[in-house]
């Protein structure tokens, strides 16, 4: 026990001394960062948001629009600022603005600048969006151009009866689909591979997306934990990178190494830890410590015999960048590869990092 306590202290005076340490350690702390605020648009989100700046015509688009039967979700916000918030945070696909003086401009057969049309996203649902929000206003615009033409084609004795008999026949072709008619058709996917990818993209995701989505922030920080462990490894297959583990005990040198790649890692876990904090992910901090721990001695382990097995320091920095690619992209870091491809989530119990996601 006395030898690991002191392997144990010159491992952690080893470590704190390298300056590139607490470069690490800061970088991470920026990267999370930079990750836990950068928002990448679900490719489910179908909501759409409203903002009226002009008065009763205007709410009475919204009102229809919101109690539409398709595709797209639209949600009634407060103000442009408002809207604009909740597309940078990723709320929502894209948003229309209506803005001040839509009634009167339509009554004047104007319509360049009524409406506007914001996306982050820049995503083709935002088209989609867009002709369902026209179709409703060109909906309502008719019953505005008619009133307005209606005094050119009526004496003013016949003006009332003219309009009304127009509103009617207008009414008739709008809803008849005559003019415009659209035939839905359902085509049902066969197959396994396609039921479980249903499933799978469809389930519901939880606040950390563990298991049901993406996590890139958790995700991000248990690759730089890997990657710390992968360099340290590689130290040793310098020629004198290893000269104390290769005198003790094939047993000792296995512990030695397990040790020194969870001191040089623990650092950046705490980091991390702290991270989690800041960016306010709601995970309860006694189990995600917990998870830490597991993930650092799975990694170490894996770590191990991973690199155990690979003698030359050639060889080792060749496999380097394949083993970070592998537990990068398989694992729900920034897209579930397991919905199009199932047999990825098994292979996700072999690597660190899609045991810890």
């Amino acid at each position: 026990m006395e030898k690991r306590i002191y392997w144990g202290l010159a491992l952690c005076k080893q470590q704190l001394c390298k300056p590139v340490l607490w470069a690490q350690m800061v970088i991470l702390i920026l990267l999370l960062w930079l990750v836990g605020f950068v928002s990448v648009p679900r490719p489910d989100n179908l909501e759409v948001l409203l903002c009226n700046e002009d008065g009763a015509f205007a709410q009475n688009l919204i009102e229809r629009l919101k109690h539409s039967t398709g595709a797209f979700q639209f949600r009634e916000v407060e103000s442009r600022e408002a809207l604009f918030e909740e597309l940078e945070s990723g709320n929502a696909e894209c948003g229309f603005i209506c803005n001040q003086g839509l009634e009167a401009g339509l009554k004047q057969e104007k319509t360049n600048g009524l409406v506007t049309f914001v996306s982050v996203s820049g995503s083709q649902k935002g088209a989609g969006a867009g002709e369902t929000v026209y179709q409703e206003l060109f909906s309502m615009y008719s019953d505005l151009l008619l009133e307005h033409r209606a005094a050119e084609l009526f004496e003013p004795p016949d003006l009332k009866e003219g309009l009304e008999y127009l509103r009617e026949r207008n009414a008739y072709y709008k809803n008849s689909g005559r003019v415009f008619q659209v035939i839905y058709e359902t085509v049902e996917q066969t197959g396994n591979r396609g039921e479980q990818s249903a499933d799978e993209t469809s389930e519901p995701k939880d606040q950390t997306g563990r298991g049901k989505g993406t996590d890139p922030v958790r995700g991000i920080a248990a690759m730089v934990i890997l990657l710390q462990m992968l360099l340290i490894c590689g130290e040793e297959k310098a020629p004198k990178g290893a000269c104390f583990e290769a005198c003790l005990p094939i047993g000792a040198r296995s512990e030695f190494r397990l040790q020194k790649y969870l001191i040089g890692a623990a650092p950046l876990a705490i980091v991390s830890l702290c991270a989690y904090v800041l960016l306010k992910i709601n995970q309860p901090m006694i189990l995600e410590a917990l998870r830490m721990i597991g993930f650092l001695l799975f990694s170490a382990v894996w770590v191990l015999l991973v690199g155990g097995r690979i003698k030359s320091r050639a060889s080792y920095y060749g496999w380097l960048c394949p083993l970070i690619g592998l537990n990068l992209l398989l694992p729900p870091v920034f897209f579930q590869l397991s919905a199009y491809v199932p047999a990825v989530r098994w292979l996700n119990y072999l690597l660190p990092v899609g045991v810890y996601l």
